[in-house]
């Protein structure tokens, strides 16, 4: 069998299915909806905020520095929306339960989760510690997983959610010797 055969079905099966994915995330309203942003005090997690915000949905920004969250809150105030800040290290599940818990209470929902949230830790592998990498495993990977243990029930009781998250493996990339990269 010669490859162009496979090749032109192929490439319209990939493009159908593109075009069903582009449009089934058109068609997905923020309106109404809340979403629930770790790290969106600042950066990518504040542009997003913004973004739910001017569609008409609210957000919950998790972040630890109180100062940050106030900045983001009033940044959010004229864009439409509601905005809760909560202050929470997510390294403490205690924390992580309870600001779940302050978002359930406020807004009686979850629609959307992004975990954003990150640290970087940028050296040479022989500077870096095992502290260093289980404190990234505990804040990229464990976080998210606690969060989403804690969401999905609620998601579920309102038939559905959305859900994103911030890839571990940029942890490897930073910290790699170049050789590896």
């Amino acid at each position: 069998m010669k490859p162009r055969v496979l090749l032109v079905p192929g490439a319209v099966f990939l493009s159908a299915w593109l075009a069903i994915r582009a449009i089934r995330t058109a068609r997905y309203s923020l309106r109404d909806k809340v979403a629930v942003i770790t790290g969106g005090s600042r950066g990518l997690g504040l542009v997003l905020a913004r973004h739910v915000c001017a569609q008409g949905g609210s957000v919950a920004l998790i972040a630890r520095d109180p100062d940050e969250l106030a900045r983001a809150k009033a940044d959010l105030a004229p864009r439409g929306g509601a905005a809760l800040t909560v202050e929470c290290d997510l390294l403490d599940t205690r924390q992580i339960q309870s600001a779940v818990q302050q978002i359930i209470d406020r807004f009686g929902k979850i629609d959307i989760l992004i975990n954003n949230a990150g640290i970087i830790e940028v050296g040479p592998l022989e500077n870096m510690t095992r502290e260093d990498f289980e404190r990234a495993m505990r804040l990229h990977f464990w976080a998210p997983f606690e969060l989403i243990a804690k969401v999905v029930p609620e998601m579920r009781i309102w038939g559905g959610g959305r859900m994103a998250a911030r890839s571990p493996c940029h942890i490897l990339r930073h910290t790699a010797p170049a050789n590896l990269r």
